[in-house]
């Protein structure tokens, strides 16, 4: 995966790089658990544009990102 940055946002907002990089853990994290799933042939129900949880589940916290 690859890092995101933003030099000239990040001059404004010191605190952007951190949350950048901590995005990117993130990331690599829920990607690391989606192929330990689909590599004993699960198959996850989300998939890219989805959104199903989104309607259904309202207590679920949501963010821009």
């Amino acid at each position: 995966m690859q890092l995101l940055f933003y030099p000239e946002d990040e001059k404004i907002h010191p605190w952007l790089t951190m949350l950048l990089k901590s995005y990117s853990i993130t990331d690599q994290g829920v990607s690391a658990a989606i192929e330990s799933e689909t590599s004993i042939d699960r198959k996850l129900a989300c998939h890219r544009g989805c959104a199903a949880c989104c309607r259904t589940h309202t207590s679920i916290p949501l963010t821009p990102f």
